[in-house]
């Protein structure tokens, strides 16, 4: 009697790739390995995410969240699958709201009004994308102290 025999290998997702800012969208990674190619899709909250909008956009196996409002904060998870298995990676973003202070008047001390808005705007993704990388941190000590418990089991 003759078994086929399958050589594969389940998806795995590179966990040291970071996400990444530039000035409008940040870029959330999901590179992963495994035979056959997996594939990958992504959900926002557990739902699919479209990427027919100008929210959304795939940037090789990157996700590109553009023009981030408080609105797109949520869970983003990328599950990248193929006949072997399944894997998967999760990231807790928040958008914090841009306000625009009342125009100022005017003088010749001060800067123009929108600079001072840009200022503030970058500021504020430069502080979303720290508290991102914060959070990543936590997830990889938490996955690492899982694995050594598991280790210290066997």
């Amino acid at each position: 009697r003759e078994f086929p025999v399958f050589f594969g290998s389940r998806p795995v997702i590179n966990r040291s790739d970071l996400p990444q800012q530039d000035r409008f969208c940040i870029s959330l990674p999901c590179r992963a390995t495994g035979v056959p190619a997996p594939t990958t899709s992504w959900t926002r909250n557990g739902q699919l995410v479209i990427m027919d909008n100008q929210d959304y956009r795939l940037a090789g196996n990157s996700l590109r969240i553009c023009n981030g409002r408080p609105l797109l904060a949520g869970v983003y998870e990328c599950a990248a699958t193929n006949s072997a298995g399944r894997d998967s990676r999760s990231y807790q973003i928040a958008f914090n709201p841009v306000t625009t202070p009342p125009p100022a008047e005017p003088t010749e001390a001060s800067p123009e009004p929108d600079s001072k808005d840009r200022t503030i705007a970058l500021l504020r993704s430069q502080l979303n994308m720290a508290n991102l990388r914060y959070i990543e941190s936590q997830r990889r000590l938490r996955t690492i102290q899982r694995q050594l418990i598991q280790c210290q089991a066997n």
